[in-house]
């Protein structure tokens, strides 16, 4: 009775959460031990981002995990999932890359034999419930990622804004200094202007002056 009830009440904390489209199936299917069933879950994550996720989701249930010796599955030791079992279960894995996603191969032994929806269906249920809360978190890491994508590309605007604000100022400023160059130039060509004149002015004289010595040359000259 305690089983059933703690499979009910995960099953309706769960029901109150926006999960995936679960696509689970079962099949026999060769793993470390032999030949036995496996319930599949295909995931529209790549490989690596899911075992990742996969491993940190298995933490909460006490057991330990690690490698099978001369395989890429894993092994979960005594792992404690209420809904599923009164005892601890043992949980092999592999997560594999699968068109343009993964699929996660789970086989879970009770101690009296593999889970399968025939032979242990309360169980089977609770595998159910157990994946559900594993698609949940794979989908609360994919967000993660994704605002954290989105901010950096915020960061990246901002930098952006931050570099053109810049480019304004010295815009303005380089106009405000051409302003004051180009008073100081229009002053410069007032006083030019002035000194041509006086000087043009100075130079008729001398033409001039140097009339009147050719004149006292000539006369001398005579």
């Amino acid at each position: 009775m305690k089983f059933k009830l703690s499979l009910l009440l995960a099953m309706y904390l769960l029901s109150h959460y926006p999960l995936l489209s679960q696509d689970i199936d079962e099949m026999m299917a060769s793993m470390s031990l032999g030949d036995h069933n496996a319930v599949i879950l295909h995931m529209p994550y790549e490989a690596k981002f899911a075992e990742d996720i996969w491993k940190d989701y298995l933490k909460d249930f006490k057991g330990k995990t690690k490698k099978v010796k001369r395989s890429d599955e894993l092994f979960t030791d005594d792992a404690n999932v209420s809904y599923i079992s009164n005892n601890t279960v043992d949980i092999y894995s592999l997560i594999e890359s699968k068109g343009d996603g993964s699929e996660l191969k789970m086989w879970m032994d009770l101690g009296g034999g593999f889970v399968d929806s025939e032979n242990f269906p309360d169980a089977f249920e609770g595998v159910r419930v157990f994946l559900q809360g594993f698609e949940k978190q794979l989908k609360i890491e994919d967000i993660k990622i994704e605002l954290k994508n989105e901010e950096n590309r915020m960061k990246d605007l901002e930098r952006d804004l931050s570099k053109l604000e810049r480019l304004n100022e010295k815009y303005h400023k380089e106009i405000e200094d051409w302003k004051a160059k180009i008073a100081e130039n229009e002053s410069l060509i007032d006083t030019n202007v002035k000194d041509q004149s006086d000087l043009k002015a100075t130079i008729e004289e001398q033409k001039e002056t140097i009339r009147q010595v050719e004149v006292k040359l000539a006369k001398a000259e005579n």
